[in-house]
């Protein structure tokens, strides 16, 4: 079976997660006087990844192909690595050019696309379609 879904709507909904939980993070943490860490912007990378890999589960009632995984997780993957670079330009112009931002970027990028890679891994996509299977089942309507 190699059905292939257009993932459009899904990297769409994975960009507007990522930047609408960036900017009510960076919002809450202005208003409370607190400095968002590694861990707070893991935290979004990973519910920004949830959203679309659920309604991804929900829509379709299957995991990922290796193909659709491998797009979601690059498509993702440069979105995010995209708003990084925007951000770091926006901030710092001159150090969003030089090499070791490219370096820094490329480590990143590395530690992101394994927790996208996570998400969208056949386990938890799994996870997902079970429980979608299960509200259906409840609720037939």
């Amino acid at each position: 079976m190699n059905v292939q879904t257009p993932l459009t709507p899904y990297l769409l909904r994975f960009a507007a997660g990522y930047v609408v939980l960036s900017i009510v993070v960076s919002v809450a943490a202005s208003v409370f006087g607190l400095k968002p860490g590694v861990g707070i912007s893991a935290a979004i990378l990973v519910i920004a990844a949830l959203y679309p890999a659920n309604k991804f589960a929900g829509d379709q009632l299957r995991i990922f192909t290796r193909g659709e995984f491998w797009r979601m997780l690059l498509g993702s993957l440069a979105i995010d690595l995209l708003l990084e670079t925007l951000i770091a330009w926006l901030v710092v112009p001159k150090a969003a050019t030089s090499g070791t931002f490219v370096g820094v970027l490329a480590f990143v990028g590395l530690l992101h696309a394994l927790l996208i890679g996570f998400v969208y891994s056949d386990n938890m996509m799994k996870r997902f379609v079970q429980d979608k299977i299960r509200k259906k089942q409840a609720d037939p309507a």
